[in-house]
């Protein structure tokens, strides 16, 4: 059993050099995908009758979420978008439901070995394009915005959107963002109740939320060295991985 995925970055440097390829490629951009081993189970029939088996692991990858074991299946220079995710991951579905399975002789036996893989390794931009969910706001299970989950009306779930998985890397990243947004708006929120102002969008409360968040970025910057919710060209901000690590 295996997992795999893929995704894409931009803003790469052009450089005025000859490519010895044909034209019309963005090298600017680079999409990606790759795979990692989970485990080897040792599948055994315990009756021919109702077609029991029992499961043992012969390997087990410990540390899945490290880069020691993950090989790259994918390199492209095209730019990460709807078309090209589904594209490319109808593809690789195709190439992996299309391997068949080894046979090894040993010790007078025949083993059979079958390879099972797990689309989880994605993002929320790749999770979107595969469930055809319009806006990054809404979730891709359900397909409720933030402001829906509010009111208690029945929730359909997409079935087939639970098997990709949920990253824990980036809930962390969420949930950081979440407490960083919550710390710039405590100002906010309470001198909004206090003076019971009624227009959300006034200048001094704006001002006041603004010199709330610089404040908080210069003391994660002084005292642990980090550089939190900046944008950064052709990443997306600088909430990432080792802002958490």
């Amino acid at each position: 059993m295996f997992k795999w995925g893929c995704d894409g970055t931009s803003g790469f440097s052009e450089y005025k050099q000859q490519s010895g390829s044909s034209s019309g490629i963005d090298y600017s951009s680079l999409f990606m995908a790759s795979m990692v081993p989970l485990r080897m189970r040792l599948n055994k029939p315990t009756s021919s009758l109702n077609n029991a088996v029992t499961h043992e692991d012969i390997w087990i990858n410990l540390t899945p979420g490290s880069k020691l074991l993950c090989r790259p299946i994918l390199f492209e220079y095209v730019k990460e978008n709807k078309a090209t995710i589904n594209e490319y991951i109808d593809n690789l579905k195709a190439q992996i439901n299309a391997v068949s399975p080894i046979h090894i002789e040993a010790c007078k036996k025949v083993i059979k070995v079958t390879f099972q893989g797990q689309l989880t390794m994605i993002d929320g931009k790749v999770a979107n394009a595969i469930t055809d969910t319009s806006s990054t706001w809404k979730c891709n299970i359900c397909g409720k915005s933030s402001t829906q989950f509010r009111d208690n009306s029945e929730t359909s779930i997409n079935e087939d959107a639970l098997k990709f998985g949920i990253s824990p890397l980036h809930a962390r990243i969420r949930f950081l963002e979440f407490c960083l947004h919550l710390a710039y708006d405590i100002k906010y929120w309470t001198t909004l109740k206090e003076e019971n102002i009624a227009a959300k969008n006034n200048s001094d409360l704006q001002k006041l939320r603004k010199d709330e968040k610089k404040r908080i970025q210069i003391e994660f910057k002084e005292q642990l060295g980090l550089i939190i919710d900046k944008p950064v060209h052709g990443y997306g901000s600088s909430n990432d991985g080792n802002t958490l690590l």
